[in-house]
Order: structure tokens, then sequence, then C-alpha cells
């Protein structure tokens, strides 16, 4: 979900930084109020350039008069915003925060994006431009939040042998078959708890991390908690 900050008149600051400090993992699209397609820049939310309204000599207005800035969790939403008004040229890291944002591949974001507009023979003719016999390699480093695999067990066990999101039904084991998710992300502040822990399909698991619907999201917490209750 995508978060406007658009403080008109400059009389605060505080709703913006507030989101900030409680989503250091967050992104920040900012634009100018016109939202001109040549300005556009997404940083990290633990950007000291997009969080410190007083590092220069005057307060510098974040949200206030010519500037805007739009919020989220998910890169992708705000890559898709940035598309969506204009931005041709592909997204760059800002040099502030590059040291923040090493996981986020946004050429890789963008052209998912951008190909979801494009027939199968664009993308087929795109994808032999680029072919490669031989790719070659790089070291990344992520971060891992902790997951108790006894919870893992939990929730793929009490989803019994269908998707607990699409019903999808079948045979096999679900401890081999199903995913484990987190309603409310990790990354989020969510909690490793049978309450918060669902057993869903790879497809549906994809689904509700790029695409969360929020009454989906409300009727799995509903039934995490009612299959917890049976069994306390």
């Amino acid at each position: 979900m995508v978060l406007t900050f658009n403080n008109r008149d400059g009389s605060s600051e505080k709703p913006y930084l507030n989101w900030l400090a409680k989503n250091p993992d967050g992104f920040v699209l900012q634009t100018d109020r016109a939202f001109s397609p040549q300005y556009i820049h997404i940083h990290s939310a633990r950007c000291g350039s997009i969080s410190n309204p007083n590092s220069g000599k005057n307060p510098y207005p974040y949200t206030g008069r010519a500037f805007q800035k739009f919020c989220s969790m998910d890169v992708d939403e705000l890559i898709s915003l940035a598309i969506s008004k204009g931005r041709e040229e592909p997204l760059k890291k800002p040099r502030c925060c590059k040291r923040h944002l090493s996981g986020v591949d946004y050429q890789k974001a963008q052209i998912g994006i951008l190909a979801e507009k494009m027939s199968l023979q664009e993308i087929s003719d795109l994808a032999k431009q680029h072919e490669c016999q031989y790719p070659g390699q790089k070291t990344v480093t992520v971060k891992v939040y902790g997951r108790n695999e006894y919870i893992s067990a939990y929730a793929k066990s009490s989803a019994g042998q269908a998707c607990s999101l699409c019903k999808e039904g079948f045979s096999q084991s679900p401890q081999r078959f199903l995913d484990c998710h987190h309603i409310e992300f990790l990354r989020n502040g969510g909690a490793d708890v049978r309450e918060n822990v669902i057993g869903v399909c790879p497809n549906c698991h994809r689904i509700l991390h790029i695409d969360p619907d929020e009454k989906v999201v409300e009727k799995l917490k509903k039934l995490a908690a009612k299959r917890a209750k049976q069994y306390d």
C-alpha cells in the first residue's frame, strides 16, 4: 500500500517522519508537486537525506511547499507508480543510500513491470537480444529473519492437504508442497507464532507478498487464530 505525504502548507513533517521511524525497511519515492517524470527518486527509509529535515541551515520541507513523498514497504509499488507517471529512464539507486539498498534490484523490478504491457513476441525479441550462454556470478548479502521450524511445520500441517487461500487440494504431504506464510510480515514486526502463520501453495504465497489484499489478510488472520485456538 502506497501512502502519500503531501503537506502543502509545510506546517508539520511529523506524519511522514513517524512513518519513517516505524518502517525503517520501507522505501520512499521523492518527487515534486507536479510529479515530474525527470524528478523521481526512490530512497531507503533509512537514508539521512530524506529523513532529517534539520540537516541543513534551515529546516527542509520534505513534504511541504514544492515537494511530496510516496511511501511503501514494497519497492515494486513505487516503481509502478513512477512508470505510470511517465518515467521512462531506468531508476537508479541514489548515491546517498546505496548501502541501504544493496538487496534491491531496480532494473529487474522495472523490467517485470514493463513486461506486463508487452506482447509475448516483444518479450521474446528482447529475451533473444540478451541471451547469454555463460552467465556471470555475483555475491550478495541478504538479511534473513529467524524462523522456527516447528512453527513452519504447524502452519503447513494445520492447513491439511489444501492451500488455505485458493483451497486447491493435493494428495502429497503438506510439509513438502505447502509454504509457511507469515500474515504480518516479519520485516514489519510480525511474530513467529501460530496465530501469525498459515499454510499456502507457492503461487498464493507469491501473490500475498507481491499484491496482498487487505480483506484477504484479515480473513487469514481470523483463520490462523481459529486454528491455533483449537489446539490450546
